[in-house]
C-alpha cells in the first residue's frame, strides 16, 4: 500500500474511534458552621392537639404552649459560640409575626417562641444562645394565638373552629 493511501485511510478512519464527550458537574458547599444539625431535627412535627376555640377571648390569647427542640450536635466552641434560629414561611394575613395556618380554622395563627421565653417573629432570627461543646438541644415553643375578636354566633369573622396546621423552614446562623 502507498504511504499517501495509508496515511487517507488512517484519516477516515480516525474519527471513528474518537470516544463521546461528557460532562461532570459537582456540587456543594463548605460552610463554618460550629454544629452539625442531628438528623432528627432535620423535619420536625409539633402537636398543637385538640383546643377548644372558646378559649380565644381577645385578640392575643393564646393556647397552651408546646414544646420541641431542635438539637445540635457535634459543637464545637472554639470559634462561633453562639446560635439563632430563623423560622420562614408564610405568614398570617391579620399579624405577619405568626405563622399562617392551613385548613378550615380561621382567626388564629401559629406564635414561636425561642429558647428564652419571647416571642419570635416570623422571619427575623430568636435572640442567640450560648453553646456549649458537644451536643445543644435548643428548646422552642409552639402555641396558637387568636388574631381576631370573637363575633355574635353565625356571624362572619371572629374564630372559626376546624383544622388548623402551619409549616416553616428554619435555618441557623451561628456567630
Amino acid at each position: 500500500m502507498k504511504p499517501w493511501a495509508y496515511l487517507l485511510a488512517l484519516l477516515c478512519a480516525a474519527p471513528l474511534a474518537q470516544a463521546a464527550d461528557g460532562m461532570l458537574d459537582v456540587h456543594g458547599e463548605l460552610v463554618m458552621s460550629a454544629c452539625g444539625l442531628d438528623p432528627n431535627s432535620q423535619r420536625l412535627e409539633v402537636g398543637l392537639g385538640l383546643v377548644s376555640s372558646q378559649m380565644f377571648k381577645r385578640i392575643g390569647d393564646r393556647s397552651q404552649p408546646v414544646p420541641f427542640n431542635i438539637r445540635l450536635t457535634e459543637c464545637s466552641i472554639d470559634t462561633l459560640t453562639t446560635v439563632a434560629v430563623r423560622f420562614s414561611g408564610a405568614p398570617d394575613q391579620e399579624n405577619r409575626a405568626l405563622m399562617a395556618i392551613t385548613g378550615s380554622a380561621e382567626g388564629v395563627g401559629i406564635r414561636l417562641q425561642s429558647p428564652t421565653g419571647s416571642d419570635i417573629v416570623l422571619g427575623e432570627y430568636s435572640p442567640l444562645v450560648n453553646l456549649t461543646n458537644g451536643s445543644n438541644s435548643l428548646r422552642f415553643n409552639a402555641m396558637y394565638e387568636s388574631t381576631r375578636g370573637p363575633t355574635a354566633q353565625g356571624q362572619p369573622g371572629g374564630i372559626q373552629p376546624g383544622s388548623a396546621n402551619g409549616l416553616a423552614q428554619f435555618d441557623l446562623r451561628y456567630m
